[in-house]
């Protein structure tokens, strides 16, 4: 056979390897909950364009960091270990 083959199939059981590895079980008071946001589509293309600029393409964690900031500065203490 072919040397591509085996190398092919390599990298197909290595994919199904890291597939199939369990993750790490996050504790039930550190996991995040899902929601839905509605905002204005011109707000999002800035945002978007921003993030794109600095490098960040989660829009989640920038909107969480915001709101983080924001209960921090209203004096909520706010713990960063999730």
């Amino acid at each position: 056979m072919k040397k591509w083959y085996f190398s092919r199939m390599l990298n197909f059981f290595q994919k199904i390897y890291i597939i199939c590895m369990p993750r790490k079980k996050i504790q039930e008071e550190k996991k995040k909950i899902k929601t839905g946001v509605t905002i204005n589509s011109e707000v999002v293309e800035m945002m978007d364009e921003m993030l794109d600029d600095i490098g960040n393409t989660n829009r989640s964690r920038y909107i969480e960091k915001l709101i983080r900031e924001d209960l921090e500065k209203r004096g909520k203490n706010i713990e960063r270990d999730f």
